[in-house]
């Protein structure tokens, strides 16, 4: 499963790539220097997030990128195999009931990751082929785990892989998202991921 969203990440990713060609040569790049914890300040942080680009989606790829992709199916088998899987598996998920706030242990890591797959895979099969089908699963999907009492904050990697999938899901589907879909989705981002961040004894995860 996580292979497979890896896959599907990579996919988003490809137009960006210089000069794609498969099989790829590794660029060879110096290693960055970076420093832990980071030293940005918030000032810093909040002239970037105002200096991105308006509208969506934007995470990963934004529509040039998926228009791009769309053109590119048949260029090689790399892309052409990954993009059947992609819409194979976004087909088998209509009848796969949503994610269940069902712990293993003390986890919800399980349902987290799932939820991550299924949504990833569902919004971009409707990138790549506009069924409205795909679109409904993975809002159905984002609609239940939005109604989790939490995502289990005191394990703070499976708040994270939540909060990514439906943030995926929200920038990825937003135009074909209504208002209260858009609202409940936001309101579960912030309430059960983001605004946990300062408080969470388990900041170590950001």
């Amino acid at each position: 499963p996580r292979g497979h969203a890896i896959g599907t990440v990579y996919l988003a990713i490809l137009p960006r790539i210089p000069a794609y060609r498969y099989p790829m040569t590794p660029p060879t790049h110096a290693k960055p220097a970076c420093t832990y914890p980071p030293t940005a300040t918030l000032a810093e942080i909040q002239a970037l997030l105002q200096a991105a680009p308006a509208g969506h989606p934007h995470l990963l790829a934004n529509a040039e990128d998926f228009a791009r992709l769309r053109l590119s199916v048949g260029q090689d088998s790399l892309r052409r195999t990954l993009i059947e899987t992609i819409m194979a598996q976004a087909d088998t998920l209509a009848e796969t009931p949503p994610v269940t706030y069902t712990k293993e242990g003390r986890r919800l890591l399980h349902q987290s990751r799932a939820a991550l797959k299924r949504i990833l895979t569902l919004a971009m099969a409707f990138q790549l082929a506009g069924d409205q089908r795909h679109a409904d699963r993975a809002v159905q999907e984002m609609l239940s785990a939005a109604a989790f009492p939490d995502w289990n904050p005191s394990h703070f990697l499976d708040v994270g892989e939540m909060t990514l999938a439906l943030a995926i899901g929200y920038d990825w589907l937003y135009e074909v998202l209504d208002e209260p879909t858009r609202l409940t989705i936001r309101d579960a981002i912030l309430n059960h991921g983001i605004s946990l961040a300062e408080t969470s004894p388990h900041i170590h995860w950001i």
